[in-house]
């Protein structure tokens, strides 16, 4: 049988999203993106909460299998992509074979692999956010999360570098111990020492004003704080379309709780970041897995992505199922 607090939830989060989309309707200037796009969430947010109670009956082992396999394949079309253009000058684009639009993995430094997502930073997010919720299942790394981590370098995504770099510092010094802290510090030279030339790049592209990506954030930001209404009350649900400005395309990129900010104003978006980091510190589960949920809201944290609430629902049963162990072992 459903449990009735799963719907009852999700209508009151409905609810109070129609509520304030009406309000923001009142300012925005595209309301017909901006319903549009809270039409569509809504629909994500009961699609996937009828999901829940299947997820759960899943055995934790099968989960750790289905995550392990799923980061294995996402891996694998990434360095087909990667060594196909590095060794034989190949450009593998699988949103064109599929007759979708061009990726965004070309630029003055060379190719920039994303898989089978449409950009490498998002590549990023998927799948630290993936190795997140098998190291919550395991407590380890192994061989499937070291291939992981390699896939996420090869994108040469400065957000990937340093999401790999915290994963590791989480990781291994969370438990002091010699061997941890030298491999740690050592793979972390490493990887700064490989990828030194292209860092300073992107430096230098960023401080001449050259990197768009982080341009338009900085204009999200701007906009916010200088227009009343959107300070209140945010952009509101409305996404990115050709007839938004082209800033709008970074309106979600702001990590998790700058997105509930620019969704819904500073008011409310602190109050809402607030009580998530705190239900986040109140699980029952190791601080060293806490904060490790916490990096994940750094990139996969934007609605318009069906992997945002996928990863959601997986992160609620996963956290529920390990913290009654850890809560077993705990009274023993």
């Amino acid at each position: 049988m459903f449990p009735l607090k799963f719907f009852f939830v999700a209508s009151f989060l409905s609810l109070i999203i129609i509520i304030i989309t009406v309000i923001q309707e009142t300012y925005t200037p595209y309301p017909d993106l901006l319903w549009s796009y809270t039409a569509r969430l809504i629909y994500w947010i009961m699609v996937f909460t009828l999901l829940i109670p299947f997820i759960q009956k899943i055995p934790l082992i099968v989960l750790i299998k289905i995550i392990r396999s799923w980061i294995l394949l996402y891996s694998t079309f990434l360095f087909i992509q990667f060594i196909a253009f590095y060794l034989f000058h190949i450009i593998v684009d699988y949103s064109l074979i599929i007759g979708g639009q061009e990726s965004r993995i070309l630029n003055e430094v060379g190719l920039r692999a994303s898989g089978l997502t449409a950009e490498p930073s998002i590549y990023s997010g998927i799948m630290i956010s993936l190795l997140i919720l098998l190291y919550l299942m395991t407590g380890k790394n192994n061989i499937i999360t070291y291939i992981g981590l390699i896939s996420i370098l090869c994108t040469l995504s400065t957000l990937g570098i340093f999401l790999v770099i915290i994963y590791l510092a989480i990781t291994n010094l969370y438990r002091i111990k010699i061997s941890r802290i030298v491999f740690f510090i050592s793979l972390s030279i490493a990887i700064i020492f490989i990828l030194w030339d292209f860092l300073l790049k992107r430096i230098e592209l960023f401080l001449q004003g050259g990197d768009v990506s982080n341009n338009i954030k900085i204009m999200v930001i701007d906009n916010l704080f200088n227009n009343e209404s959107l300070f209140l009350l945010g952009y509101g649900l409305v996404g990115y379309s050709d007839k938004a400005p082209p800033y709008y395309q970074a309106l979600y990129d702001l990590t998790l709780f700058g997105n509930l900010c620019v969704i819904f104003g500073i008011p409310i978006g602190l109050m809402l970041s607030i009580t998530v980091f705190l239900f986040v510190l109140n699980m029952r589960i190791c601080f060293e897995k806490k904060i490790l949920i916490i990096l994940s809201f750094i990139k996969i944290t934007i609605p318009n992505y069906i992997f945002f609430y996928f990863f959601l629902v997986l992160l609620y049963v996963i956290t529920n199922k390990i913290s009654v162990r850890y809560h077993n072992r705990r009274e023993v």
